[in-house]
Order: C-alpha cells, then structure tokens, then sequence
C-alpha cells in the first residue's frame, strides 16, 4: 500500500492522473503481457513530414526497452510489444525494426478491424493488452484492452472528458505526444509490476544479464501487417 501512495504521489505529482484506483490498475497490469502502442500523436505531437512520416524520441526508445527488460527479469520470457497505426508509416516501421518489436500494424483506418486481426495472428486476448492512445480513431481499441493510457493535449479537453466519462482509459498522461509521453507510461508500468532499479541497475552494469535480453531482442523478426 505504501509504495502504491508514493508512485500515485509521484505521477500525480508531476500532472498525471489516475481514472481507476491505483490498486485496481495494478491488479489488471498482472495480467498484461502486450503493449500496444499508437504512433501519431504518441510517441510525436502528430506532425507529419510527407512520406517520411513523423519522428520519435530516444527516451521513448529507452523506456520501451526498459519496460520489457523488466517483464522479462520478472517472467523469464520477453513479452509482445507492438505499434499499431493507421498510417502507412515508414518510421513506425522503422522503430519497431530497430527496436526488435514483435509487430507493426499499418495502415489500417479501422483500428477495431486491425487489432482483431493482430489477436488472431498472435494468439492473444483483449485482456492481455496495455494500449497507449491519442485520440479517436483509437477508441475501438481501448474499448477492448484491458489497460488503456491516453496521451493528453491541451487541445482537447472535450475528449479527455469524454474517455474518462465512457471509461475508455486509466490513466491519462502528464507529458503530450513529443515529449516522452511514451517513457511515463513505460516507467509508471514498471513501477507499478516490477522493481525499477533492477531494471536500471541491470542496464547500467550490461553484464550478462543484460546480454542475454539484448540477445532476444535482436533475435525477433518484426511481424508487419497491412491490410
């Protein structure tokens, strides 16, 4: 109970806020062995750069990879770690690629049909997933999953109240897509289902703890689905 006070003190501290008890949070993160990620508006404020697409941020890139370090030193196995966009997105694709992630689905504009469609492939439920969000075209997904962080942005008030009305999220975002929105979600997730200075201590040391992850991820052959 103690430390769930002080990591709710500590996100809630820096302007995120919870739309479930923490404890509840915490009791579906047990069961989650996916995270699903949206790329336009979350891991960049949405801006696009003709077919190059929109950017992404290394600390993004280190909490993602701190994440599932620590599912894996808990689990012993590497969890599936995926984005989901509806754009045909080089640099999504090229994100998931460097990093090793298990998946990139694109250039789906129903998002309802893609993530069905990305259950059935890898043998997944709704409930196993975490799915991090912007906005609308979104929805359908985070009707499903079974834990849902919304990125916010200031310029839209109306649908942050209107998730949180319909329970469509649990946690909303301090930081806007851009500026390490991705690494709060990551760091919150870790917090709350592992120890996060193992995490970093293992990657600081990079002994053979760490290449033995590093080795896994490497191995992975990104799983891209279009339509």
């Amino acid at each position: 109970m103690i430390k769930f006070q002080h990591i709710q003190a500590l996100f809630e501290g820096i302007g995120g806020e919870f739309s479930i008890p923490i404890e509840q949070f915490a009791d579906r993160l047990k069961g989650v062995r996916v995270f699903l990620f949206d790329w336009d508006g979350v891991f960049n404020d949405g801006m696009k750069f003709g077919e190059q697409g929109s950017p992404f941020g290394e600390a993004d890139s280190m909490g993602i990879n701190l994440l599932r370090l620590s599912y894996w030193l808990k689990h012993g196995v590497m969890p599936i770690t995926g984005i989901i966009t509806g754009a045909t997105n080089e640099a999504a694709e090229y994100f998931a690629k460097r990093e090793g992630l298990e998946c990139c689905i694109r250039g789906f504009t129903d998002k309802g049909q893609a993530f069905k469609l990305l259950c059935e492939e890898l043998e997944i439920t709704p409930s196993e997933v975490a799915f991090t969000f912007d906005d609308v075209l979104d929805l359908p997904v985070a009707q499903a999953a079974a834990l849902r962080f919304c990125i916010r942005r200031k310029a839209s008030p109306l649908f942050v109240e209107y998730v949180k009305e319909n329970k469509l999220c649990d946690y909303i975002t301090s930081s806007p897509g851009g500026y390490a929105a991705v690494r709060e979600c990551c760091e919150l997730m870790i917090a709350l289902s592992s120890d996060y200075s193992h995490a970093i201590h293992v990657r600081t040391e990079y002994g053979e703890q760490y290449k033995e992850y590093q080795a896994l991820r490497k191995a992975v052959k990104t799983m891209v689905i279009t339509p």
